[in-house]
């Protein structure tokens, strides 16, 4: 059967392979790979010179009474002289969620976040605390309206259990630092943060599912959710069940041939109904599609589902990011 990747996974130059979506016990390796990943970093062995945490959340630190912007702003937060706020819209972390570790809306050193993360690991998560790795960092370019972001990778892992990495992007906004996005990566699942946003993280839940999410943070510093998907690639006679809404959707499939059904599975909202999921249908081995016609397609399309093809998918997902701010 031909490769196929979905649309919500596609923009002009990034084509990415993904690696992971629930939370498995089972390890499985994947590979990630785009050509806008990170290409250059540098590696930082330790960040402040102190690990213990403060109680102090404010936004006052000697970086910002200074006046520190940019770059300068951000080798600040990397010291501990600056603080970034963490938020609610961009915390999309599966086992290291920053607002079950941190209040939304406060402010916290580099130091403080990792600190918080692992107490919030060991007390309420594995109960092993986690051993602190590297950091590496890169600046990127969200919007690509010339101004830097900072993208932080670090390894975070629980030894003996998961090598877990979290992704961060820290934008400055009126001379202040908020974390933007976080996200965590293990060995079921890969976030990626390309140089100019676009955010995709996903991966395997399952020999034969793909799922995955894609977000960008835009040129004003903002995350924004562009789409979920999912991608099954044998897909058995019975009921099959859409996942991603807040109340399953169950497609009938008794009765039909099913032999070699795969499809694709996309929304372009947070919270979807079946009537905001679209569906390609695929069937045998050279990937010729199955119509809304088809007995295949009337059984999804009974449900609300839409039933679109691959090109179609493909010019709706790159539609609505230029609608929703992606260069």
């Amino acid at each position: 059967m031909k490769k196929r990747i979905l649309s919500v996974a596609l923009t002009a130059a990034l084509i990415l392979s993904l690696a992971g979506c629930e939370k498995k016990d089972a390890p499985a390796t994947y590979n990630t790979i785009s050509e806008t990943s990170i290409v250059s970093t540098e590696t930082l062995t330790s960040t402040e010179a102190s690990t213990e945490t403060s109680a102090d959340t404010s936004t006052s630190t000697s970086a910002e009474e200074e006046g520190l912007t940019g770059e300068a702003l951000y080798d600040a937060f990397m010291n501990g002289e600056a603080k970034a706020m963490v938020t609610a819209e961009g915390d999309r972390g599966q086992y290291y969620s920053f607002t079950s570790a941190m209040t939304a809306g406060e402010y916290y050193t580099l130091n403080e976040m990792i600190e918080k993360l692992s107490d919030n690991m060991e007390q309420d998560g594995w109960d092993k605390r986690p051993v602190l790795g590297e950091i590496t960092k890169e600046y990127i370019d969200c919007g690509m309206d010339g101004k830097q972001e900072l993208h932080l990778r670090i390894e975070l892992p629980v030894e003996g259990i998961e090598d877990f990495t979290i992704d961060v992007v820290v934008v400055e906004k009126d001379g202040k630092l908020k974390i933007a996005y976080d996200g965590d990566s293990w060995s079921r699942s890969e976030v990626t943060v390309g140089r100019d946003g676009y955010i995709l993280s996903g991966g395997s839940a399952g020999a034969a599912v793909h799922c995955g999410e894609v977000g960008i943070v835009d040129a004003n510093g903002d995350f924004k959710f562009i789409s979920k998907w999912e991608d099954d690639s044998e897909v058995l006679a019975g009921d099959f069940y859409v996942g991603f809404t807040p109340d399953v959707i169950k497609v009938d499939l008794s009765g039909l041939d099913t032999d070699g059904l795969s499809l694709g599975l996309f929304t372009l909202k947070e919270n979807p109904k079946a009537e905001d999921i679209y569906v390609t249908l695929y069937k045998g081995y050279d990937g010729e599609e199955y119509d809304a016609e088809s007995p295949i397609g009337q059984a999804f399309t009974n449900t609300g589902i839409k039933i679109i093809s691959e090109e179609d998918s493909h010019k709706l997902m790159s539609d609505w990011l230029v609608e929703q701010g992606y260069k």
